[in-house]
Formats: C-alpha cells, sequence, structure tokens
C-alpha cells in the first residue's frame, strides 16, 4: 500500500482506540456525501441523495458500456477475443485535457491496455479512444457522433441500474456529470460483479508496450491513484475542483464485502482518510 507519511500517521492516530459513546458517532470527516453498502444495500449513510459532480467515477460507467458493446458482438463473445482488438488512438483522444495516459495520436494499443489506461491512471485519453472505438459499433445510434453514442447509451444503462438521479456528458468525468452516493452503490455494485473490471481495478500497476504509428514502440508504465490498495481490493478514485476528492472503495471483513463512497472530500488526500475512517467505524 502506497501511503504518504503524513497520510498514514493520521490514519494509524484516527484508528487509536476511543471512549465508546465517540465510537458510536460517524467519524468526522471532510466528504460532503457518503455511504456504505452491502452489495446494493446500504448499510450507513450521509446524504446519501444528494446531487455532486462525480469526476473520474464517470469512468465505472464508461467501461461497463464498452465492454458491453464490444463483447456482444459475434464471435467476440467467445474467449473474450473482444479484449484484443486493437484501437487507434485518435488525435481527438490524445489531446483531450485532464489526467492522462500519455497516449499519443496513431498510438495502437488493444482494448484491454486501454481498460487498463483508462481505470488506472485515470486517463481521458482512454476514455475518448474507447468510446470512439464503442461509438463505431452502435449502429442503433447512428445519428450521433461516436463519443455522444456511448454517453447516451451510459446515461442508459444508469437508468436501468435504477440510478434515477444520475446524468452522464461526457465519458471521462472532466464535465457536470451528477451521481449521488445512493446512485454510485448501484454502479459499483454491477461494476465489481464484472470478473475482468473487478481485475483490472484490484492491479497496482500494468505495464505494455505501445505500438506508434510511425512503427516504433516505447514500454509505459501505468499505476493505479487508488492508495488504498492492499488494504482494499479497488475500485477508483475522482478529482477535479468542482468535484472536489471523490473515491470508491470496496473491503472485505468477516468473509463479507463492504464498500464505501465518499464524495465531495477536501482535497486528493483527504478522500482517503474520509474512506479509511467511515470503513472502520462502520466494523465498529
Amino acid at each position: 500500500m502506497r501511503l504518504n507519511k503524513q497520510l498514514l500517521i493520521v490514519l494509524l492516530c484516527l484508528s487509536a482506540p476511543l471512549h465508546a459513546d465517540i465510537r458510536d458517532r460517524p467519524p468526522m470527516v471532510t466528504a460532503t456525501s457518503w455511504a456504505v453498502a452491502e452489495g446494493q444495500e446500504i448499510r450507513f449513510s450521509k446524504s446519501a441523495d444528494t446531487l455532486h459532480q462525480i469526476a473520474s467515477l464517470t469512468k465505472l460507467m464508461t467501461s461497463l458500456v464498452v465492454m458491453e458493446t464490444l463483447s456482444s458482438e459475434g464471435e467476440a463473445r467467445e474467449l473474450d477475443g473482444w479484449l484484443q482488438r486493437t484501437v487507434v488512438v485518435s488525435k481527438a483522444a490524445a489531446t483531450i485535457s485532464g489526467t492522462s495516459a500519455l497516449l499519443e495520436t496513431g498510438d495502437r494499443l488493444t482494448v484491454q491496455d486501454l481498460l487498463y489506461a483508462l481505470l488506472l491512471p485515470s486517463g481521458n485519453d482512454a476514455a475518448v479512444a474507447l468510446s470512439e472505438y464503442a461509438g463505431r459499433r452502435m449502429s442503433n445510434r447512428s445519428s450521433l457522433e461516436l463519443e455522444a453514442r456511448v454517453i447516451e447509451a451510459m446515461n442508459d444503462k444508469a437508468q436501468l441500474l435504477g440510478m434515477s438521479s444520475t446524468t452522464f456528458v461526457d465519458v471521462h468525468g472532466m464535465g457536470e456529470n451528477y451521481s449521488t452516493a445512493r446512485d454510485l452503490v448501484l454502479l459499483t455494485h454491477e461494476f465489481m460483479d464484472t470478473p475482468i473490471l473487478r481485475e483490472i481495478v484490484g492491479a497496482t500497476e500494468y505495464t505494455v508496450e505501445v505500438r506508434s504509428g510511425r512503427g516504433t514502440s516505447r514500454t509505459r508504465l501505468w499505476r493505479n491513484t487508488n492508495q488504498l490498495l492492499g488494504e482494499f481490493h479497488g475500485v477508483k478514485t475522482g478529482h477535479t475542483n468542482l468535484a472536489g476528492g471523490c473515491l470508491i472503495l470496496s473491503g472485505e471483513y468477516s468473509g463479507k464485502t463492504r464498500r464505501v463512497i465518499v464524495l465531495g472530500s477536501s482535497n486528493q488526500s483527504t478522500r482517503f482518510m474520509d474512506a479509511f475512517n467511515i470503513f472502520q467505524w462502520s466494523l465498529r
């Protein structure tokens, strides 16, 4: 688990024994909204129905829609063949702002590689590249631009899952994508029930040989932005100035799985402290 010294000291102090009446109270956190769930059932929460921008938590839905689109195509159903299809990175994908997997125009990677690029370093470039590729295969949405087809499918999927308060306007989370802690419990359950995606977000790093459009290649190492891996088993970080720090964690206790969603933490470090302390408190 890669924790900076300041974060580790705070976590150790906050996990020290407390008087019983203090332990029974929810912890003091910077997050404006949070929820603790087992499966799709919320066990504890604060402001779970309050709308928040969700930043890169968006990418959980992006990866689900991309995977469902590509894996449903004919021969791709067998042996996960769709994962090995080659995607060429467009200029629009390579030049998108925000968090990046450092992809370049003309790069050639497999769908599997791009899913790691999307979910570990939270690459906005990978989000656009995958969406353009999947969008070409959405014949039922042919009147829309490629990325817009995926966004529409993301909103449809949200409604199908019962995420009635969720709206997506992009595939990466830089815009005003809104959801609630309650809705994100449903999304997390669906995402972590998908073995391929669950395996990816549980990886600490991923190394790949990226082939360029010029015929050369370079090694790229992507590290997971989740500093609590090891103690937990995924799932995703998110942050923008307007969304604040966002985090979804999945942890085990007594043979059960418990998930924590935090939204609106004060910064990128406190989201980890908030989620850790909420999880520990929930076990008491």
